[in-house]
């Protein structure tokens, strides 16, 4: 089973987009997009909708900036 769109946010010159995903095992994922090319997709174990969607808000209004994570609650893929 594949992992499930939610939502996509785009920031306001459609350089930014982040994809939220709801994967087959229950968590959260959302991909970040930066120039139409993937940049890197973070894990949301034991998180809400609303708060991934809250990140993936963030990132396009250039207030998320990646970071390596300090725990393994919000683990990054490449």
């Amino acid at each position: 089973m594949s992992d499930t769109i939610i939502s996509e946010y785009y920031s306001d010159d459609k350089v930014k987009k982040a994809v939220v995903k709801h994967a087959a095992n229950g968590q959260y994922i959302v991909d970040f997009y930066e120039s139409s090319k993937y940049s890197f997709s973070v894990l949301y174990p034991d998180r809400t909708l609303n708060y991934v969607e809250d990140a993936a808000e963030t990132y396009v209004q250039g207030l998320f900036k990646r970071m390596i994570p300090i725990n393994s609650e919000t683990p990054c893929i490449e």
